[in-house]
């Protein structure tokens, strides 16, 4: 009676063959108080027929079918659905460890702490004393970590408190890193947020997910996140978060160009006019001479800037003879 219930969101679109392993993880955690949410967002590789299946068999199970919107609102749905005092997030082609939800839940009650992440999930390598604190952090230094992406991005790597999760809305316009404004949102609300060492989240290399696709105008939605993260950053009065919020937009936008370089020529010229002006709007001096966006970014940015078609081909060379 005393262990509080889980909600765990799934939202799906095509995962094909991962969906089993997937949802199986789940049914399976050693932690068994649990609300598994499956929200197909129009799926047409029969994971509708494998989503009603794993409810007939466990009644921890709840479906949501609906037309395809996206994954930010597949998981809107999921977190309107959900009714655990927690709530954490999965991707259909992945899986977790079975103890992964038991391991969390442990530590997040034990700190008093508003969420729990695994922090070794990230783009860039935490930060060494990050992983040596043994104790949770503020907000502060959990968002400036973020911003250098050295903190889980994905939500998929957080147990949150649902009712803190139920105050957030879930952007409809990003659709590439979409999670990295979320877990800004749900931060800067916490007072304590607890770290897991511990590698318990595996992710699946999906060749039809959209990191694996050219260049599009999904892809250059995130681009938008640095204008909705800065105004609010401001109000924080902290002149280091400003400075460490221009590695993050650097990333994204060498990300972007990254994938431009690789994309087709119909690709490239329907996104090229987006990247320049997005690269435009940055203010040279605090962008060239902050100490947090590195050499490499700078040179690509500026690269870009003059001229889309030479910085490709310096990128094409770089990679041919790295």
């Amino acid at each position: 009676m005393n262990e509080p219930l889980i909600s765990i969101v799934v939202p799906i679109y095509n995962p094909g063959l991962y969906l089993v392993k997937c949802i199986e993880s789940l049914i399976n955690q050693t932690y068994r108080n649990i609300q598994i949410i499956l929200v197909n967002d129009g799926s047409q590789d029969g994971s509708q027929d494998i989503c009603k299946k794993f409810k007939e068999l466990d009644s921890r199970v709840f479906v949501i079918d609906q037309q395809n919107q996206g994954v930010s609102k597949a998981r809107s749905a999921g977190i309107e659905a959900a009714v655990g005092e927690y709530i954490g997030f999965v991707d259909s082609d992945d899986f977790v460890d079975l103890e992964m939800y038991q391991v969390l839940l442990s530590k997040i009650r034990a700190e008093e702490s508003e969420c729990v992440t695994l922090v070794n999930f990230t783009i860039k390598p935490p930060c060494k004393n990050i992983l040596d604190v043994g104790r949770p952090i503020d907000n502060i230094e959990a968002i400036g970590e973020l911003f250098l992406l050295r903190f889980p991005t994905s939500m998929c790597a957080y147990l949150y408190k649902t009712d803190l999760v139920k105050c957030i809305d879930m952007s409809s316009d990003v659709h590439f890193f979409e999670d990295f404004e979320f877990n800004y949102n749900y931060l800067k609300r916490c007072h304590k947020v607890s770290l897991c060492k511990e590698v318990y989240y595996n992710y699946n290399i999906n060749p039809q997910s959209i990191n694996h696709q050219e260049i599009n105008t999904k892809k250059l939605s995130c681009l938008k996140v640095y204008d909705k993260v800065k105004e609010d950053v401001s109000g924080f009065n902290n002149k280091e978060l400003n400075e460490k919020s221009l590695f993050f937009r650097a990333h994204f936008m060498v990300s972007m160009i990254l994938s431009f370089s690789v994309s087709s020529q119909k690709a490239r010229e329907s996104s090229c006019m987006i990247l320049r002006e997005n690269i435009g709007s940055v203010s040279k001096q605090s962008f060239f001479y902050s100490k947090y966006v590195p050499l490499s970014y700078k040179l690509m940015v500026f690269l870009f800037s003059v001229s889309p078609v030479f910085a490709t081909k310096v990128i094409g060379c770089y990679k041919k003879f790295r």
